[in-house]
């Protein structure tokens, strides 16, 4: 900065890049335009800015005190930016006030007009002066971060980021459900290759719940963020399950006496392996806690709150289907056999309530299947605008699955 203008003083270099620039762009006229700016005290063109000699003259200029910022107009900032930068650390000035302009790519290899070329590459480096006489110096810090990742989301996605972050550090899980597994878990196949998706999942979850490094929160929601990369202040909120997770052993006992079926395990693969209590069911009359052998029941939990120190966090919270009641014309609710995808594979996954068997209403087989793609996709009124771009693909699969089912059906 000059001591009496209190203006920065700044070098302008330009590259011809042996021709391949100045055969373009009249590199000299912008080196008399630009040596008027304010600020600028010295202007000069070379063969290659990027040779030792380019940057010798650039690095006896900081050191001579001639410059103190610096702007050079040669070819993408990503072939050598960092070594400019690197250079001008080495000669005493802050690395973050040198900038290169594109005056290659952006200009001279993409214009045939010489004189349009090099208006804009003048105006290209007018700007990078401008820019560079309001800089301030920005210095580099360090700072402790925290070993920790938090992974929010429980299904597929968040399970495999959360075991394959798990081999280096430590990692807490979360999900809002009472179990994790996402959607995948209530898929009966998986395509193309119709893989059982508890078989594939299943071990997984286990791995996740059993793994060292791996703290695993379920009912829990993020409340709150603070901090920034590195050093995140997450507040948890965790809902209350009313069971014991780490005493409950899944004898079944409790559900077995509860008169309101307020106790139930959502599916016999669930992780964690525990019962859950439903309190708008429950009549909290307390017999679950008279036959449970290990006190596990926890009637008075409450909500509660914790916060984590954790360096990085990874959102996996997958999807919501659509409810298609709002696209009238299908009369979903107002047919018992019009059901989403989503709930067709309820009825053949793990967690069925048929006997893993496709059925009607009354309890029978179809005899006639219809696929409705698109259902709430492609549609700027309702739904979404753009293609799911999955429909096609399980609708195929399931289209299979009735045949394997029935293989007399009519399938549309």
């Amino acid at each position: 900065m000059s001591e009496k203008t209190g203006v920065p003083k700044i070098g302008v270099y330009l590259c011809r890049c042996g021709g391949n620039i100045s055969d373009v762009i009249d590199v000299e006229s912008i080196v008399d335009e630009v040596s008027g700016m304010d600020g600028v005290v010295f202007a000069d063109v070379q063969d290659y800015m990027c040779s030792s000699a380019g940057q010798g003259q650039i690095k006896n200029d900081i050191e001579e005190g001639r410059i103190e910022r610096v702007v050079i107009g040669c070819c993408s900032p990503k072939l050598h930016l960092e070594t400019f930068r690197a250079m001008a650390k080495k000669a005493g000035t802050n690395p973050m006030l040198l900038e290169i302009t594109n005056i290659r790519e952006q200009c001279s290899w993409v214009h045939d007009d010489s004189d349009e070329a090099t208006r804009k590459a003048n105006g290209l480096i007018k700007g990078a002066v401008s820019r560079m006489n309001e800089l301030e110096s920005l210095e580099p810090i360090t700072k402790d971060v925290k070993d920790k990742a938090l992974v929010v989301g429980g299904g597929i996605a968040g399970i495999t980021a959360a075991l394959e972050i798990a081999d280096e550090r430590e990692v807490i899980l979360i999900d809002k459900a009472p179990y994790i597994g996402g959607h995948m878990i209530g898929l009966s196949k998986t395509f193309p290759t119709f893989d059982c998706s508890q078989c594939t999942l299943t071990p997984k979850m286990v791995e996740v719940f059993n793994h060292p490094n791996i703290t695993l929160y379920t009912q829990t929601e993020v409340a709150s963020v603070d901090g920034n990369v590195g050093d995140f202040k997450v507040t948890l909120h965790h809902s209350p399950r009313y069971v014991d997770i780490d005493v409950c052993t899944s004898c079944g006992r409790c559900a077995d006496k509860c008169p309101k079926d307020a106790i139930t395990l959502p599916f016999a693969q669930a992780i964690p392996q525990a019962y859950i209590i439903d309190m708008e069911k429950c009549t909290e009359c307390g017999l679950c806690e008279k036959v449970c052998p290990t006190s596990a029941v926890r009637l008075e939990e409450e909500a509660k709150e914790r916060q984590v120190d954790v360096g990085a966090i990874t959102i996996a919270t997958g999807f919501e289907p659509i409810d298609p009641s709002i696209i009238e014309e299908y009369n979903y609710n107002h047919h018992p056999d019009i059901i989403t995808a989503i709930e067709f594979e309820d009825m053949l996954s793990a967690k069925s309530k048929t006997g893993m068997r496709l059925q009607k209403a009354d309890g029978t087989m179809p005899q006639k299947v219809a696929f409705a793609l698109c259902v709430g996709s492609r549609d700027f009124n309702r739904g979404n605008k753009h293609c799911s771009k999955v429909c096609c693909l399980y609708s195929q699969k399931q289209a299979q699955l009735v045949l394997k089912m029935n293989k007399d059906a009519d399938v549309t």
